[in-house]
């Protein structure tokens, strides 16, 4: 739109001074504004935001207008995307923690202070992959660990990764890897028998 109005401006014949500064001053106070409400006074390329007479030609004047806006624009995308990304870092941070609690995209939209359907697009735009998603490979792996440890009982390692119900966990636990809990412990003792044995035979 600044483009449109830029050229729109310098389009126009004839000396008309007055006009070309009104507009310049006009959009560049717009400008004034989002830097004011966003505090990025020390930003390199507002400084001669209200210096009409420092540009050589009225075209350099509003050519220097796109490129401040760009600039800030720029800024401002780069800024939330790192704020964005924090963000995301500090929840994924959270589940991991928190494998037992209820993670439930309200729970976490509130604990977060998130609008929940915001929540779920920013989360798969910044992680890759839906929350849901990715809280159930959190559990899963979690839940592989501490049947690989074999310190739990199942039902226990279930309900550390938030499932009170065994019926549930097995459930859980077998879409994700292909096998029951119990079969996966077992074949965990097998592998580490076997890697044990390999070692011995080594010394």
């Amino acid at each position: 739109l600044l483009q449109e109005l830029a050229g729109s401006v310098l389009a126009c014949k004839g000396p008309d001074t007055a006009y070309v500064m009104e507009s310049y001053y006009a959009i560049a106070l717009v400008l004034l504004y989002y830097v004011n409400r966003r505090k990025l006074h020390d930003h390199e390329s507002v400084a001669g935001l209200m210096r009409f007479d420092a540009h050589q030609s009225r075209d350099e004047a509003f050519r220097y207008l796109v490129r401040t806006a760009d600039s800030l624009f720029a800024f401002r995308r780069e800024h939330e995307a790192n704020k964005a990304e924090s963000a995301m870092a500090a929840i994924r941070s959270y589940i991991e923690d928190h494998l037992q609690e209820d993670l439930s995209l309200v729970c976490l939209s509130k604990r977060f202070h998130f609008n929940p359907s915001y929540l779920s697009r920013l989360f798969k735009q910044v992680a890759g992959l839906n929350l849901s998603e990715y809280i159930e490979e959190a559990r899963a792996r979690k839940a592989k660990e501490l049947l690989a440890l074999d310190t739990h009982k199942i039902h226990e390692v279930g309900n550390l990764v938030g499932y009170e119900s065994p019926h549930s966990f097995t459930r859980f636990f077998k879409k994700r890897t292909g096998l029951a809990p119990q079969e996966f412990r077992e074949s965990a003792r097998r592998n580490g028998i076997a890697a044990h044995s390999r070692g011995g035979i080594g010394t």
